[in-house]
């Protein structure tokens, strides 16, 4: 029997984030997690805040400037169902056809998420 050990809500395939992300470990026992960000010029050329919440409380903030990788590492704690859920909210997002005119993207991204890492107590 194969169990869904994670999942995310709030990315796109390639890890390019939307305003919200949300990471959901099942059957959890606490823990931390890490996660790594980028961003590039393509999306803003301004640097983009990344707020962490875990259960309930901000936990975490990084700011990701264009070409540049931020690491977050935040606690994990149960939500009482044997989960632990962590909350990423971005301050804006960017439509890179907008930024740049060559791009043809159409879709509003934030940063892209480039690992997620479950560290257990």
């Amino acid at each position: 029997m194969v169990r869904e050990t994670w999942a995310l809500d709030g990315l796109y395939d390639d890890r390019w984030s939307g305003r919200r992300v949300t990471y959901t470990r099942f059957h959890c026992v606490g823990g931390r997690l890490e996660t790594a960000m980028q961003r590039d010029t393509r999306v803003s050329r301004r640097p983009q805040t990344v707020v962490a919440y875990t259960g309930g409380a901000r936990v975490a903030a990084a700011t990701v400037a264009p070409f540049a990788t931020e690491t977050l590492l935040l606690p994990l704690s149960l939500d009482g169902s044997g989960r632990c859920l962590a909350r990423f909210e971005l301050g804006r997002t960017g439509v890179p056809s907008v930024v740049e005119a060559e791009h043809v993207e159409g879709r509003a991204v934030g940063v892209r998420f480039v690992r997620f890492r479950y560290l257990a107590p």
